[in-house]
This record gives structure tokens, C-alpha cells and sequence, in this order.
């Protein structure tokens, strides 16, 4: 009886997205504490911290859409991943299309009640810079704009550079 090889080709992004997220997870776990700055309160944005901005785009009643936004001064961006807990329940959470062509992955993108979690993977060689603000993703939450407040989870908040940098984002807050 002779044995076929299996054929791992249908097989191959599932595993290289868990390898991405593997290799994400394990920077996270040896980060470098003088490095990490952990500070999840609505703050204005210092120039030298990198941050998510959630960028309210419109709030009518009881639904507030939102994009999530963000900016840093690293020069090679490869990966980050937040926990974004509030009041209410989010729907309809969605990566951004830009960078999905420009070569970002995004292994999670979870909603659950009072939370989002989302990571973005740049697998490239080439840097990547949030040094201009750019969107990574948008959602909605069921609550009206002025009953909702949001925290970023320090711990699994991250933001890492291809250097093996390692830097915890604040949260900003904007109103297009």
C-alpha cells in the first residue's frame, strides 16, 4: 500500500497567520518594560507617543460610527495588537482596505460585548510608518456619542517596530 504526501497548499495562509500571530505574541511576552509606556486614559496626544485615535465619524441617536485611527514616531512599524473595552456593543468591525493592499494581515478582528480586539501584521521586509496618522479600521457601537467611554488594556495593547521595539499607545479621542 503506498502513502500519498498531503497536500498542504490549502493549508498554507492559515499557517502563516499563525505563525505571524505566534511571532507577534511572543515580542509581546519579552518586551522590554523601560521601553513601555502604560497609559490608557483619554489624553491629548504628546508628539513623541504613538496612539490610537478613535475618530468619531457620525453619531445619530443611539449609534455612534467610529474609525480607528493610528500615529507614532516609529520609523518601521510590524505589528500591533489593542484591547478596546467601553459601555455597550459594537458591530460591523471592519480593517481598513488600504492597508489590506498595501500588505497588512489582520489575524484578530473580534467584537464581543464591551469589547473589540484587533492586531494588524505588516509581514514585510520594508519599514512601514504611522508617522502620518492612517485609519486601520472602522465600527459601530450601539449607545449615543455623549453616554460612551472606551479603555485601552494596557497588557495586550501593543505596539512593536521591526527592531523589536516595543511601545503601549495611548488613546485620543477626535470628532471629524
Amino acid at each position: 500500500m503506498k502513502l500519498q504526501k498531503p497536500n498542504w497548499a490549502p493549508f498554507l495562509p492559515l499557517i502563516i497567520a499563525a505563525l505571524a500571530f505566534i511571532f507577534l505574541a511572543s515580542l509581546l511576552s519579552t518586551q522590554n518594560k523601560g521601553k513601555s509606556r502604560a497609559d490608557s486614559s483619554v489624553l491629548p496626544q504628546p508628539a513623541s507617543q504613538s496612539s490610537f485615535v478613535l475618530a468619531v465619524r457620525q453619531a445619530t441617536g443611539q449609534q455612534t460610527d467610529l474609525e480607528l485611527k493610528l500615529t507614532s514616531p516609529l520609523a518601521d512599524v510590524s505589528g500591533f495588537s489593542l484591547r478596546l473595552d467601553f459601555q455597550g456593543s459594537a458591530t460591523q468591525l471592519k480593517a481598513s482596505p488600504e492597508l489590506e493592499k498595501e500588505g497588512w494581515v489582520f489575524p484578530i478582528q473580534k467584537i464581543s460585548p464591551n469589547r473589540v480586539e484587533f492586531s494588524g501584521i505588516y509581514p514585510k521586509l520594508q519599514k512601514y510608518s504611522f508617522q502620518a496618522e492612517k485609519v486601520i479600521a472602522s465600527f459601530t457601537v450601539n449607545g449615543a456619542f455623549d453616554s460612551l467611554s472606551f479603555k485601552l488594556d494596557p497588557q495586550v495593547t501593543k505596539l512593536i517596530s521591526k527592531t523589536n521595539e516595543v511601545l503601549t499607545p495611548i488613546l485620543t479621542w477626535e470628532k471629524i
